[in-house]
């Protein structure tokens, strides 16, 4: 979009401010904004994942159960993985020239995977304090393995058909958001408990 000379271009924000925009999309001074309720500039939204103020409170005990059945989901998933190596052989031999390269990867980020699982479990069964803040760091680590992981129903393909499988990488592929979300919400509700 050219801006003409001599107009203005307004905005209309998701949250429903107006604001006016003397020099380019995304940069103009919020114009009529309510105050922060405490005095504090308000932080910038999230423009992707959810924002911690935006998600419900949940009791911390709730959200670290749902957490910890998730990481015994993906404990299960790379276990069964591992011990099925040799259905999983004959399975790639049959569709791609790459079997050996794609058996590698699989081993190499079962393994990983089981590590940081177990650590992630621990934390969480044990109650460590930062958990939110040390998965917020690894999410961006963890999340290529977890996408990669969430393709793994193919190689049920033969067993299951087609449906299921779509279903099953489906809910594989959300999971690590869930994860995150599920964390904050309870980081949420031991920080306002804490505060009360």
């Amino acid at each position: 979009m050219r801006k003409q000379p001599g107009r203005k271009a307004f905005i209309l924000r998701t949250d429903g401010v107006a604001c006016r925009d003397p020099i380019s999309i995304g940069t103009a001074p919020i114009a009529n904004a309510a105050p922060a309720s405490h005095g504090a500039a308000e932080l910038p939204r999230a423009k992707l994942l959810s924002d911690p103020r935006d998600l419900p409170e949940v009791p911390q005990k709730t959200a670290r159960t749902l957490f910890s059945l998730i990481q015994l989901l993906y404990l299960g998933i790379y276990i069964t993985a591992l011990a099925t190596l040799r259905i999983e052989d004959a399975f790639l031999s049959d569709r791609t020239d790459y079997a050996t390269l794609l058996l590698a990867i699989l081993v190499a980020t079962a393994s990983a995977g089981i590590a940081v699982r177990l650590y992630l479990l621990a934390a969480a069964t044990f109650g460590f304090r930062g958990l939110a803040r040390q998965f917020l760091r690894l999410f961006y680590a963890i999340f290529p393995l977890d996408e990669l992981w969430a393709l793994s129903p193919f190689l049920l393909l033969d067993r299951i058909g087609i449906g299921l499988v779509m279903a099953m990488i489906a809910a594989l592929l959300f999971l690590p958001f869930a994860q995150r979300s599920i964390l904050l919400m309870g980081d949420n509700h031991s920080s306002s408990t804490r505060r009360s």
